[in-house]
């Protein structure tokens, strides 16, 4: 029979097991994503026309075809304060945001 010490280390063992796991999901992900569109030209498709607006915004771009991968790469931060974003209903073309570290959205429309 185990001791609680040594239920506990296995419990953090296999904690930081899984933790190293879900990190490596991340970078592969990440790195599927990059690979998938290495073209930093090619430009992201944003079906919802506020949250394309919202980028645009953000970038600083005049219309839509200047939303490259580049572009989104150079993202570290999405951040809907002070910007109208109750519109929003879908975030899809987020993924070539690929150096975002931090997501901050705020609308009653958007489905998560």
């Amino acid at each position: 029979m185990k001791n609680l010490s040594e239920i506990d280390s296995i419990e953090t063992v296999e904690n930081q097991e899984i933790e190293n796991q879900e990190e490596e999901n991340q970078k592969e992900e990440k790195q599927e994503i990059q690979q998938r569109a290495a073209n930093p030209d090619d430009i992201v498709n944003i079906p919802d026309p506020a949250f394309e607006q919202f980028i645009m915004e953000i970038l600083n771009v005049n219309k839509p075809e200047d939303i490259t991968v580049g572009e989104m790469e150079k993202l570290h931060e999405i951040n809907g304060n002070h910007r109208n974003t109750d519109n929003i209903t879908d975030l899809i073309g987020i993924e070539y945001a690929v150096n975002v570290e931090s997501i901050k959205v705020k609308s009653a429309k958007l489905m998560i």
